[in-house]
């Protein structure tokens, strides 16, 4: 599971090295698929199979592949919860890789909705026991140095 997809390097590299994997990915910006596609080699869906227009859509059934969901990476990880009590199914490992809106001022990437105790919760469901989550983390603004701590050396 990737949440970003960005030039879509590292799904396409799951895809490759992994062949009967099934690589997912949320995207917010439908705009980066063709792109990816056309100038990253992202994989395409696997023929017959349509893209996933929401997270029950998720299933094994087609065998490996690359599959893209457009839409937000937290609604999609807190639906993949929900439906994760159901069918019991892992992902692991997990991808945070998704830029922050503009608006958050503390974290450029993954942005706080997606380290909110809720989130992160989330991602210890699905990854389940051995699983990893691999976080791309991205501070914006640095924190005030605390009072008395030693300051760097110009």
């Amino acid at each position: 599971l990737c949440l970003g997809l960005g030039g879509g390097a590292l799904p396409s590299w799951l895809a490759r090295a992994f062949p009967s994997a099934c690589v997912h990915v949320a995207e917010l910006h439908a705009e980066l698929l063709p792109i990816a596609r056309t100038y990253f080699g992202l994989p395409c869906t696997p023929p017959g199979c349509p893209e996933p227009s929401h997270a029950s859509d998720i299933s094994p059934a087609f065998g490996g592949g690359v599959f893209v969901h457009i839409g937000c990476a937290r609604e999609l990880l807190l639906r993949l919860r929900v439906e994760n009590a159901q069918h019991r199914r892992v992902y692991s490992p997990i991808f945070v890789d998704v830029s922050a809106p503009s608006s958050d001022v503390q974290f450029a990437a993954p942005g706080a909705s997606l380290l909110t105790d809720e989130s992160l919760a989330a991602l210890r469901a699905l990854c389940g026991n051995g699983g990893m989550v691999a976080l791309n983390l991205l501070l914006a603004k640095c924190a005030q140095p605390r009072a008395g701590a030693p300051q760097p050396e110009s």
